[in-house]
């Protein structure tokens, strides 16, 4: 049985394991965009000119995802409302292209 410590000493008791806290671990980006990466919530997937693009319904709609490759490495955009930058989004969609790039439609220049 687990031992907990009482909040005002060094004293610990046992803990049943039904009172115990899950240990949660902290995610990582990959599990995070896993739902997303190759799914159907992912459509209109667009490849062009070094570019991807990707609608995508999340948790509280739909979301302009897109990736663009640049002189100075990668920049990204995700219309979702996420703090977190690069969202799980923009990891699915990288995901997504290096995992099945057939699944996007291309655009070539005429």
């Amino acid at each position: 049985m687990p031992l907990t410590e009482d909040s005002g000493s060094k004293v610990l008791y046992p803990v049943r394991e039904s009172e115990a806290l899950p240990v949660t671990k902290r995610q990582s980006s990959r599990e995070r965009a896993g739902a997303y990466i190759d799914s159907p919530l992912m459509t209109h997937r667009v490849h062009y000119r070094g570019q991807l693009a990707a609608r995508i319904q999340g948790n509280y709609g739909i979301y302009y995802t897109q990736v663009c490759q640049v002189a100075r490495g990668i920049e990204s955009e995700c219309s979702c409302p996420s703090d977190v930058r690069p969202c799980k989004h923009v990891r699915a969609l990288r995901a997504t292209w290096k995992e099945n790039p057939e699944s996007f439609s291309s655009f070539r220049t005429f």
